[in-house]
């Protein structure tokens, strides 16, 4: 498909943030007409999940199917092959919620908008 083209329902999957629920998507998707060229996870365990179910049926990331994450977690590295990932700054999201509590304990008005940048991590299964 061209970049930007629109989704249909029969383009996506719905599951539970859980390794299993990624397993079981992908399954529904290898089971369409036609095999996606990639696949985007909502977070990494379920992408992981994916990779599972992608190599139990002999396709092999990225080579027939790259695959994606989002959450930059400790297992994207050592998944097979290691995932690429959306990496959030979660340390520096809580230091800043706890310092934001902590200012409003202390009577501070602490309204603020703050954007973290998020950071593609490219491994090898894309």
């Amino acid at each position: 498909k061209e970049i930007g083209s629109s989704l249909d329902s029969t383009s996506f999957e719905v599951g539970d943030y859980s390794y299993d629920s990624g397993f079981r998507a992908i399954q529904k998707l290898l089971k369409k007409d036609k095999v996606p060229d990639a696949v985007c996870c909502f977070n990494d365990d379920m992408a992981i999940g994916a990779m599972g179910a992608i190599r139990e049926v002999g396709l092999e990331m990225p080579i027939h199917i790259a695959v994606t994450g989002f959450d930059g977690s400790f297992a994207a590295a050592y998944a097979y092959p290691p995932l690429t990932t959306v990496h959030r700054p979660v340390d520096k999201m809580a230091q800043m919620g706890i310092d934001a509590l902590l200012q409003t304990i202390q009577g501070d008005d602490v309204i603020q908008h703050i954007s973290l940048d998020p950071e593609l991590v490219i491994r090898k299964s894309s």
